[in-house]
Parts: C-alpha cells; sequence; structure tokens
C-alpha cells in the first residue's frame, strides 16, 4: 500500500511538473509543411460568361472550361511562449487563373483604337504569400499539439505566368475573324505579360487548425485558412503601352480572382524540437 501511495504520489508530481513546460514533449520550436486546396466557387459563380468566358486551350483550339481545383503551399516555423501562445510565420505560394475580358483594343500608327473581340485563354498566376502570425490555443494546450486559432497580417505579391498562351480576336467593326493566334508566333501580345509588376495586396489571415500526434517530434496537420486581400490598387503603375487589353482591366480580373479566392483547405506535417 505504502509503495502504491508513493508511485500515485510520483506520477502525479511527474505529471503536473510536465504540464508546466511550455512545449510538445519540450520542444518548443516546429517547423510545418502544408498542400493547400481550394474550389474557386465564388470567382466562378459570379463571373460573367459573356464579358469574362472561361477558356482553356484543347488541342491547338479553345474550349470551354473552368479551373475545378486551386493549389499552393505554405511553409510556417513557429515558437511556443507559452502552452497556449506560439508566435510563426508563414511563408508560401498559390497557384490560380484568371478570366481576361472579352473585348479589347489595338492602336495603329495614328493611335486610332480598332475594337476587338478576344478569346483568351485563361491567364495562370502566382501569389508568394508572407505572413507573420501569432497562434493562440486554450489554457490547457500544449502547443504546437492541439488545435489553435491564427491571426496574421503579411502582404501577397501576384504576378501572371509568362507561357505561350493561345487566343482568337474578331474585328468587331469589319468582321474579319482573325486566325487563331499564340504569344509564340504573333507580332501582337494582348496583354504584355512580361512588362506587368507584381501586384502587392496585404493579407489578414485567419486559420483553425489541428495537430494530431504522429510520433513524439511528428505531428499531422489539417484545417482550414481564410484569407482577406486588399490594397495594391492605388499605387500600382503600369510601364507597358502595346497591349490590346487596357492594363486596369487586367489588374482589375487579376485583384479579383484574389479577393474571391479567400478560403483555403490544408493538410501537411509538421516537426517538433
Amino acid at each position: 500500500m505504502k509503495t502504491l501511495f508513493l508511485s500515485i504520489v510520483l506520477l502525479t508530481t511527474l505529471s503536473v511538473s510536465a504540464q508546466k513546460d511550455n512545449g510538445f514533449y519540450g520542444n518548443k520550436f516546429f517547423i510545418e509543411a502544408d498542400l493547400l486546396m481550394n474550389n474557386p466557387l465564388c470567382y466562378n459563380l459570379f463571373d460573367n460568361p459573356y464579358e469574362n468566358p472561361a477558356l482553356k486551350k484543347v488541342g491547338s483550339s479553345l474550349g470551354v472550361g473552368k479551373d475545378q481545383f486551386n493549389i499552393g503551399y505554405r511553409i510556417n516555423a513557429g515558437y511556443a511562449l507559452k502552452r497556449n501562445l506560439a508566435l510563426g510565420i508563414e511563408i508560401g505560394q498559390d497557384f490560380s487563373s484568371f478570366y481576361p475580358e472579352k473585348y479589347a483594343y489595338l492602336y495603329d500608327s495614328w493611335n486610332s483604337a480598332y475594337g476587338y473581340e478576344i478569346e483568351h485563354e485563361m491567364v495562370d498566376i502566382t501569389t508568394m504569400n508572407i505572413i507573420p502570425k501569432i497562434e493562440i490555443a486554450n489554457s490547457m494546450a500544449l502547443l504546437p499539439m492541439g488545435l489553435s486559432h491564427s491571426i496574421g497580417f503579411g502582404v501577397a505579391l501576384t504576378k501572371m505566368v509568362e507561357k505561350n498562351y493561345t487566343y482568337r480576336a474578331q474585328d468587331i467593326y469589319n468582321y474579319n475573324m482573325w486566325t487563331m493566334g499564340t504569344y509564340q508566333n504573333s507580332q501582337t501580345d494582348p496583354i504584355e505579360i512580361s512588362k506587368y509588376p507584381a501586384l502587392r495586396k496585404y493579407v489578414i489571415l485567419y486559420a483553425i487548425n489541428m495537430r494530431t500526434p504522429l510520433t513524439k517530434n511528428l505531428l499531422l496537420s489539417y484545417g482550414l485558412k481564410y484569407t482577406i486581400n486588399f490594397g495594391g490598387l492605388k499605387n500600382y503603375v503600369y510601364p507597358g503601352v502595346n497591349q490590346a487589353y487596357q492594363a486596369q482591366d487586367v489588374i482589375f480580373e487579376m485583384n479579383r480572382q484574389r479577393k474571391l479566392s479567400f478560403i483555403n483547405l490544408n493538410l501537411g506535417l509538421a516537426y517538433s524540437f
């Protein structure tokens, strides 16, 4: 009986002592790699199929099609200040596409505008995110393990991907149909992608995340990330001059895609040390 009593006292003491320590098994630092996935439901839902047709390359032509899934990744690093409080930063990229407008203009040597109806393949964009954040859990938590809430504020840089897009255009005044064009073999680059600087926006992040232990150091991470993108348009300067699409229209569509892509599922692994 005395031995049992001493064993209970010892286990209780060790348990209380362990609960006072920060970090999962005493490990306060952690790094995490996550895959992000989302369905651009809101962007597709509020898209105007007449003014902004969603077109994909099908062989050497164009066909109707929308993105059903967008992906991305995040690399996270953090430090548990307390059992239920951690500071961290996440860096990563999102990969998605936007639909250019259907109407555009070209200019001749006398600066006279010619209207064209353009069918353009969806333009791919990449967004680099850098977001410092704070991670909060309940008083009985032991970060990085368990359920936590993250709040962050950072920047996002969005840039169009340069590649050999396919398009076709019709002169809406003379109804002369252009042959199918690509950026590689045409003298006309409708968007002048290479001349657009990255669009910088600010990002507010809220995330709810669960980390389930697999070993003493390795944890499975999964949850939801919500982001609000704002700013970036007021001081944006486009240096190109020869595009068919107006710069403000291109930036508007790229900006709209980012604003309406605000929910992501995340799944990954975390390592504590």
